[in-house]
């Protein structure tokens, strides 16, 4: 019985030794694996420390010329500052921007004082006047002749461990510097202005030139250069008189979408009761919906209820055939009067030549009757407190 295990012994010791010999294989794989991801760190490092060391390491000397100087470190410089280096003191990177454009790199140590910097700039600049070494963060100016800032220490003035610098005239010490989102502003507000007076000049050769200009067709497309919301009252008014005097070619006719209610001392001479689909709605009532639905104008957020009782008119849209009022919406007559004068844009921005007849809310579009009796009733001067009163008919 012995004898005959013996032939199935021998397979199962000879596929141990394969799987053995599979796991030293597998193992030595790992291992060389590891020693090459091992390596590969090591000359990675290697390489960091190298380009670190070729980045911020000084030459032995200033280097002359070129856009970019650089300085040696004070222990190199031979500074008084070297055994204090030595003891672990902390470096310090600083950038100086000089008045050419020139770029000026400093590598000193916290210790050292700002004349160190001064003399520096002084040299590279090779120029004898004062001058003002501005620092940008945190901001604060320093006079190249004054011995109190010489006397400053790099990091009593919270320029370690890196800082940057300017260098200014000393005229300019103490001048409130301007951000760039306050100059962006101030551009666009002279461009706005620019642009009005052109817009002005614009409109009165148009005005001038009366029926002449803007043929039916061109559709109005002679004012395609004018933009209400950038003109002032006066201008406002010069542009609604060319306007409607080219009211079938520059105000677009389409079908009953809406219905017109204007609130407000005068509304019977803007049209209400004789225009189609423009009618009159008494202050009283018209408060009651404003208050109910806490409506504010879309442009001055001013609340719609609180303007009607100051005596300010107001225009009602609701759409055509809602008895209900539920899809009311109310403008001050003065907002939506200056955005029915807005001229139509494309896609691509350019002017078709017609004033926007949509209601900025609802999206329906006005009739070319609505849209002359907004702008009519828009246009009237502020009622008086008499006259307010009067328009609380209902």
């Amino acid at each position: 019985a012995g004898a005959g295990l013996l032939p199935s012994a021998q397979p199962a010791a000879g596929s141990q030794e394969a799987a053995a010999e599979e796991r030293k294989r597998i193992a030595a794989t790992h291992r060389a694996r590891a020693d090459s991801n091992l390596l590969d760190r090591e000359r990675i490092r290697r390489d960091c420390l190298e380009d670190r060391n070729l980045r911020f390491a000084p030459p032995s000397a200033p280097v002359a010329g070129g856009s970019v100087l650089r300085a040696p470190t004070s222990a190199g410089a031979g500074s008084g500052s070297a055994a204090g280096s030595s003891a672990g003191e902390r470096p310090v990177a600083l950038r100086v921007k000089l008045a050419d454009g020139r770029l000026l790199e400093l590598f000193l140590c916290e210790q050292d004082r700002l004349a160190v910097v001064f003399d520096a700039v002084a040299s590279a600049r090779q120029a004898t006047d004062t001058f003002v070494l501005r620092v940008v963060v945190p901001p604060a100016d320093y006079l190249s002749d004054s011995a109190e800032h010489r006397a400053l220490s790099l990091g009593a003035v919270g320029l370690a461990p890196a800082a940057s610098l300017l260098v200014a005239s000393a005229a300019t010490r103490g001048l409130q510097r301007v951000s760039v989102a306050s100059e962006w502003r101030a551009t666009q507000a002279g461009n706005a202005q620019a642009g009005e007076v052109r817009m002005r000049a614009e409109l009165a050769r148009l005005v001038q030139a009366g029926g002449e200009v803007g043929g039916a067709h061109q559709g109005g497309a002679a004012l395609a250069g004018l933009r209400a919301e950038l003109l002032d009252a006066s201008a406002l008014d010069e542009l609604q008189t060319a306007l409607l005097a080219r009211a079938e070619e520059c105000i677009p006719q389409a079908e009953a979408q809406l219905e017109v209610f204007l609130v407000g001392a005068d509304a019977a001479g803007a049209g209400a009761g004789s225009a189609a689909g423009v009618r009159e709605l008494g202050v009283a009532e018209a408060s009651v919906l404003c208050a109910e639905r806490e409506w504010r104008d879309i442009i001055l957020q001013e609340p719609i209820a609180e303007a009607l009782l100051a005596g300010e008119r107001v225009v009602v849209a609701v759409l055509h055939g809602d008895t209900s009022m539920r899809s009311a919406q109310a403008y001050l007559a003065a907002t939506l009067r200056r955005w029915l004068l807005e001229l139509k844009r494309d896609g691509a921005g350019r002017v078709v030549g017609e004033t926007v007849n949509v209601d900025p809310i609802t999206r329906r579009q006005y009739t070319r009757e609505q849209v002359v009796s907004v702008l009519l009733f828009g246009a009237l001067p502020p009622p008086t407190q008499t006259g307010a009163a009067g328009g609380d008919a209902p």
